[in-house]
């Protein structure tokens, strides 16, 4: 409802799992519905129950409105108290049900997104496409002689380099870029399986997902990876397929199987290229 910083940094007085904060209309002025006339709050005062898990973490506060919190009494405090401490079990059964959630959505190793998360996030990304008449775009990736890479440094070193490897992914699907993604659009990065990673595009059309590829790629490319040296390119490098929405496809299995196509075609050229479906 209000900003807690500004409630927190203001003068408070605290009582137990109660704070109260004399200046109401100074905390609230940042606050929509309560823009207007200070002095029509002048004679109001905020009281605060902290809302706190059991395990300390704050989830905010539960701030009442009313006349000046010394009037009310130990009764009506009590009561407020035994609510704030109810609110504060419920936010935390459900901040422990979405890290639950979070688990059961992320791959093991890496922490991206996993493989029974990425088909269903895909087919509701088609979904939303289909309906508002949007591109979609998938980019399908493999790291290029991963097993060359396992063989030379040992299998405890390539998973550290998937690790390596995911969080590059990760950080390229946070990043905004108005050149060729909507805002709100939120970008998907997935473990597809072993050395495959594969990002969902929403609202991206196949120029777009080339453009994003071939950064992944040239990113790839670049970051100095432990012992890349060693691999046959003298650095770590990726094989890129992509396919779009509508043309390569109009159902999810169509489009990972025009990608994966994509991909096959980008390691029979020689391997460190993105290749788009529907063009040679």
């Amino acid at each position: 409802m209000f900003r807690i910083s500004r409630v927190v940094g203001a003068e408070t007085k605290a009582q137990g799992l109660l704070i109260s904060v004399p200046d109401a209309p100074e905390v609230l002025t940042d606050y929509e519905p309560f823009r207007g006339p200070v002095e029509a709050w002048s004679d109001r005062n905020l009281l605060c129950a902290q809302l706190v898990s059991i395990a300390g973490e704050r989830h905010g506060a539960l701030a009442i409105l009313g006349p000046d919190p010394s009037l009310v009494g130990e009764f009506e405090r009590g009561l407020i108290a035994q609510f704030a401490v109810q609110v504060s079990l419920m936010l935390t059964g459900n901040t422990q049900y979405q890290r639950v959630l979070d688990l059961t959505n992320r791959d093991g190793l890496t922490g991206l997104y996993n493989h029974r998360y990425l088909q269903a996030r895909l087919r509701a990304e088609l979904a939303r496409a289909k309906r508002y008449g949007h591109a979609l775009t998938i980019v399908f990736c493999d790291i290029d002689h991963f097993k060359w890479y396992n063989d030379k440094n040992g299998h405890p070193q390539g998973d550290a380099l998937l690790v390596h490897v995911a969080e590059v992914f990760e950080k390229t699907s946070r990043d905004s870029d108005i050149v060729f993604r909507p805002k709100d659009a939120t970008e998907i990065a997935a473990r597809y399986g072993g050395e495959e990673f594969l990002l969902i595009l929403p609202e991206t059309d196949k120029a777009g997902g080339t453009i994003k590829a071939e950064r992944i790629r040239e990113l790839i490319a670049s970051t100095p990876f432990p012992n890349r040296e060693m691999q046959p390119f003298g650095f770590l490098s990726i094989s890129v397929g992509i396919a779009s929405y509508p043309e390569d496809g109009l159902e999810a299995q169509d489009i990972i199987k025009a990608a994966d196509n994509a991909l096959y075609r980008a390691k029979e050229q020689g391997r460190n290229r993105v290749c788009a479906a529907g063009l040679k």
